[in-house]
């Protein structure tokens, strides 16, 4: 059974994980007589789920915070350059010079958050879709049925592993040998500097 683990992709496993169907496994010799022996091999290969529970924890924590961060600076900037704007009006109709921008120092921090560019109002709606963006992935990432729940699925342990690996995009077609070896590459990237 064990040599099954460098044929079963990431993204068959996840998809039996979700559904509970055996569809895509059965090309492996997969079915209802010997899933339970491929369940234990993949939960030895993560080393017990509860391990992971606390990274998953993390994950939702950084990507909730980095949803309400932006949300925040954009509502700071949209009025601000609202208020600057009246007010380079107001003070031209005076005959005065119109003072430094407030919002530069947020837009700055929204680049270096997203790499966004703001340089007119209608840019500000740039932050939106991203916000948007983040949103679904936070949703497609940590379904609410698991966190009422309680539980840590296959693939939100997947998704863990490969931030903290410092990929963008999830290989799915990635057999599970290989993605235990990207799992236990975490620690010794910690222990060494990285990550």
């Amino acid at each position: 059974m064990r040599e099954k683990l460098h044929k079963i992709t990431v993204g068959d496993y996840g998809l039996y994980s979700k559904s509970g169907s055996l569809f895509r496994l059965k090309k492996h010799g997969i079915n209802k007589n010997n899933i339970a022996e491929l369940n234990g091999l993949v939960d030895a290969g993560l080393l017990g789920k509860e391990d992971m529970s606390v990274q998953i924890s993390v994950d939702k924590l950084i990507s909730k915070c980095g949803i309400l961060q932006l949300e925040m600076l954009f509502d700071a900037i949209y009025h601000l350059i609202s208020l600057e704007s009246e007010l380079d009006i107001y003070c031209k109709t005076i005959g005065k010079e119109p003072g430094e921008k407030k919002s530069k120092q947020f837009i700055d921090k929204v680049f270096e958050i997203s790499q966004i560019t703001i340089d007119t109002i209608e840019d500000v709606k740039k932050i939106k879709h991203e916000i948007k963006r983040r949103k679904d992935m936070y949703v497609q990432q940590f379904p609410k049925v698991q966190e009422q729940k309680g539980g840590v699925t296959f693939m939100q342990i997947v998704f863990s592993v490969f931030r903290n690996n410092g990929f963008d995009k999830i290989d799915y077609n990635m057999v599970l040998s290989d993605f235990f070896e990207l799992k236990d590459m975490i620690p010794k990237q910690k222990e060494n500097g990285g990550i």
